[in-house]
């Protein structure tokens, strides 16, 4: 009987770990400047701009430091 609660107390943990590993993005206009910005609870972020002269959507990718931690929460 423990060897089975310890068996569903490990699954439990593994799992509860796989949701704290979740990247959530949010993504913002900012007309001022003609981009999107995008950024990541990882620490990425991207930024989307109109280029007139190829009339087309740019962006620029910025991954994070390596060892780079996000805040709690």
């Amino acid at each position: 009987m423990m060897r089975i609660f310890f068996m569903a107390l490990l699954g439990l943990s593994l799992a509860t770990a796989s949701l704290a590993d979740t990247v959530h993005c949010t993504t913002r206009e900012e007309p001022a400047f003609t981009r999107w910005v995008t950024t990541c609870t990882d620490g990425a972020r991207s930024i989307t701009r109109w280029n007139p002269g190829f009339q087309r959507w740019d962006t620029e990718i910025v991954t994070p430091p390596k060892g780079h931690r996000p805040p709690p929460g």
